[in-house]
C-alpha cells in the first residue's frame, strides 16, 4: 500500500476513509470476492466475467480497493489475485502469514 502521513494519521483527503465500498457497485463486487477468502489465490477471470470488468476498467478497481480502502492485493501470476492483508490506520492484519505457518 502506498500510505501516505495523512492516511496513517487517519487524515484523508475525503475526510475520512469509508470501511465498506458502496453498495451494488463493481469495486464493492471485488471487495467482497477477496473479503470472502483472504490470503487465498483468486483466479481474477472468472470474477472479472461474471461482474462484466473489463480489463482496462480492473486495473482502477484494484487501486481504489488499495488506495481507498486499504487493502494490501497482490498478483501472483497472470490472472492469479490475493488478499494479502489490510492497513487499519497504522496496523496492518497479515492473512497469508497464518496460512503459511499452518502449512509448515
Amino acid at each position: 500500500m502506498r500510505a501516505t502521513a495523512a492516511t496513517v494519521k487517519g487524515n484523508h483527503k475525503n475526510g475520512r476513509l469509508r470501511e465498506y465500498p458502496e453498495e451494488c457497485t463493481q469495486t464493492r463486487a471485488l471487495f467482497d470476492a477477496f473479503m470472502a477468502s483472504p490470503g487465498l489465490p483468486i483466479e481474477i477471470a472468472p470474477v472479472c466475467d461474471f461482474l462484466r470488468i473489463s480489463r482496462s476498467n480492473f486495473s482502477g478497481t484494484i487501486a481504489r480497493l488499495r488506495d481507498s480502502y486499504e487493502l494490501d492485493v497482490r498478483c501472483l501470476a497472470r490472472g492469479v489475485w490475493v488478499l494479502a492483508g489490510r492497513w487499519n490506520g497504522s496496523e496492518y492484519t497479515d492473512y497469508i502469514a497464518p496460512i503459511v505457518k499452518g502449512l509448515r
